[in-house]
C-alpha cells in the first residue's frame, strides 16, 4: 500500500488490527478460516527478513487484508462478499484446491492413445465426467463464462477440421500439425477448467424400487460409487450457508418460547451468527450472494436416472433456490390496449 512504512511497530500494530478483525467476523468458519490464514501468512513472514525483497510485499497484503475485513466488518456489502468469496474458495488459493479432485477421475479409463507416436506427452487431457458436468452448466462458470457445449468437451471449437485424417478438409491441404492438435487440446483444457466454480460436496441421489429417494454426503457413498468429491465432502459447512441465507428466519424452540414470552419475538438466532454485531438481514443478503456461486451438485444413480443396467448415472449442476443474483432483475410491464392503440391506427393508414 502506498504510504504504509513497514517498521517494526507499524508491522505490530498490522498484526493485532489483523487478529482483532477475525474475532469480530460472523461465524465461527469465518473466524477459524481467516485464523489458519493468518498463521500461514505469520510464518510465511517470519521465514525471512527485511533485507528479503519479498518481505515488503507480504507485509503490504496483510495490511491489504485488514483493510479488506475491517470493511466487512463494518457492513459494506462489496467487502463482506470479497471476504465470503475467498473464504469458501470462489476465489484464491482454495479455489483452486477444490478443483483439483475434478481434474482426474477415480474410475480407470482407457488411456488415451498418443497423438504423437515417440512423445509421452502428447496424450490428449481427460475429462472425468464431474468436471464434464461443470464445464457443460451455467451455475458452475465464472462470470462472463460460458458453458461449453457437450461437442465441445474432447473436441476444442478451434481445431481444424484436418486435424481428422479422414475428413475432407485433410485429403485437401494435407494433414494438420500433430505437435499444433496437442496443443490447441491442452490449451483448450487449461484456459477452460480454471474458469469453473467448484462445489463445496457432491450429493448422491438414489431411488429404490419402491420410489423412496435417498441422498447422501457421506464421502464413503461417494467412493464406492468411483465418484472424487471435494475437501469439504461429508462437512456441514454447505449447510451451515443454507441456514443464514434461509429466506424465513428459523423459529422460535418451545423451551425460547419459554424463556422468551414476548409476542414480538419471533424468531431465535442461528449459532453461527449469533456472536455477530451485524444485522441479521445484512448477513442474510451477504449469504444468499454467496449461493448464486456455491453451485450444487448431485449425482443420479442409474435407478434414479432410469436408465439401463450398466449404464452410469448422471451429473446435474443447479443453484440453491434462496440464491440472489448479482444483477438486478427488472420488472417488464406488459402493454394494455391503450398502449398498442397507436400502433392500430399506424397499420390503418
Amino acid at each position: 500500500m502506498s504510504g504504509f512504512k513497514a517498521s517494526e511497530k507499524a508491522v505490530q500494530t498490522v498484526l493485532r488490527s489483523y487478529r482483532r478483525q477475525v474475532d469480530l467476523l460472523p461465524t465461527d468458519y469465518l473466524r477459524q478460516f481467516f485464523r489458519i490464514k493468518y498463521g500461514d501468512d505469520l510464518s510465511a513472514i517470519n521465514r525471512l527478513t527485511p533485507k528479503d525483497s519479498i518481505w515488503m510485499n507480504k507485509i503490504r497484503r496483510m495490511h491489504q487484508a485488514v483493510r479488506k475485513l475491517e470493511a466487512a466488518n463494518s457492513g459494506r456489502a462489496k467487502a463482506m462478499d470479497y471476504i465470503l468469496e475467498f473464504a469458501y474458495g470462489r476465489r484464491g488459493k482454495l479455489r483452486w484446491e477444490l478443483s483439483e479432485p475434478f481434474l482426474s477421475s477415480l474410475s480407470t479409463p482407457p488411456i488415451p492413445e498418443r497423438i504423437i507416436p515417440a512423445v509421452e506427452k502428447s496424450r490428449p487431457p481427460v475429462y472425468s465426467p464431474e468436471l464434464t458436468a461443470l464445464l457443460t452448466s451455467s451455475p458452475s462458470r465464472m462470470r462472463r463464462a460460458k458453458p461449453l457445449s457437450p461437442n465441445h468437451v474432447n473436441t476444442p471449437p478451434n481445431l481444424p477440421a484436418r486435424a481428422n485424417p479422414d475428413s475432407e478438409d485433410a485429403r485437401l491441404y494435407g494433414p494438420f500439425s500433430k505437435r499444433r492438435e496437442v496443443n490447441i487440446r491442452w490449451r483448450h483444457f487449461a484456459s477452460n477448467h480454471k474458469k469453473i466454480l467448484p462445489p463445496l460436496e457432491i450429493i448422491y441421489q438414489e431411488t429404490s424400487e419402491s420410489g423412496e429417494i435417498s441422498r447422501s454426503t457421506s464421502k464413503n457413498v461417494l467412493l464406492a460409487a468411483g465418484i472424487r468429491s471435494p475437501g469439504m465432502q461429508g462437512t456441514s459447512i454447505f449447510r451451515d450457508v443454507e441456514l443464514i441465507a434461509q429466506a424465513h428466519p428459523i423459529p422460535l424452540t418451545r423451551r425460547e418460547r419459554k424463556s422468551h414470552p414476548q409476542p414480538d419475538r419471533q424468531v431465535s438466532d442461528h449459532p453461527t451468527v449469533l456472536n455477530s454485531h451485524l444485522p441479521r438481514k445484512f448477513l442474510r443478503r451477504a449469504y444468499r450472494r454467496l449461493l448464486s456461486g456455491l453451485p450444487i451438485m448431485t449425482y443420479f444413480s442409474k435407478q434414479s436416472a432410469g436408465n439401463g443396467d450398466g449404464d452410469p448415472g448422471r451429473f446435474t449442476v443447479t443453484l440453491h433456490e434462496n440464491a440472489l443474483s448479482t444483477t438486478n432483475s427488472i420488472n417488464m410491464l406488459e402493454a394494455d390496449r391503450r398502449d398498442t392503440a397507436w400502433l392500430v391506427d399506424t397499420g390503418k393508414k
